[in-house]
């Protein structure tokens, strides 16, 4: 079994590397097209975090084997290890629309920035705004997830160790 802790912290190092990325390299360039590398790397956190946490409840057997797929997995978190902790619903919604744009941004036959925003249109005219705000909220509600689950999985890795 992968090591949870591991996968943990490869999403803390995408979260950084999305903060760095809006915070930093953006505020330089201000190229609208960062927000999309951003984006990718608030998807691997999430996906990373998600994957940590579903790890983590295999190992104590409080959730049988999850499939590989995202979709399996995000079903697994929503109904079963989400409820047990009390995560607050905006994880959820955020990786959500975090796929949502990834998936757009695949499908797409045309995208464009205009003025401080990236514009994701589709062949049927419906069209995705990414904002640097939009971005930011995002990296914060990643931060908190993340942490949430460092709180969780950190806690009873302090336990094993003492009776390792």
């Amino acid at each position: 079994m992968a090591d949870y802790i591991a996968i943990l912290d490869q999403a803390s190092k995408s979260l950084s590397a999305a903060d760095h990325i809006v915070y930093v390299t953006y505020t330089l360039v201000s190229d609208p097209k960062l927000l999309l590398a951003a984006i990718e790397n608030l998807y691997k956190a999430f996906e990373n975090t998600v994957s940590s946490l579903l790890i983590y409840e295999q190992e104590y057997k409080r959730i049988s084997s999850t499939g590989e797929s995202i979709d399996a997995k995000l079903y697994t978190y929503n109904t079963k290890v989400a409820t047990r902790y009390n995560f607050s619903r905006k994880y959820f919604v955020a990786f959500s629309e975090i796929r949502e744009i990834l998936d757009w941004h695949k499908k797409s036959p045309v995208e464009f920035r205009r003025r401080e925003k990236y514009i994701i249109c589709m062949s049927d005219y419906r069209m995705k705004t990414l904002t640097m705000q939009k971005i930011k909220d995002y990296v914060d509600i990643a931060k908190s997830f993340i942490t949430d689950v460092e709180k969780i999985v950190k806690k009873n890795e302090r336990v094993r160790r003492r009776f390792a």
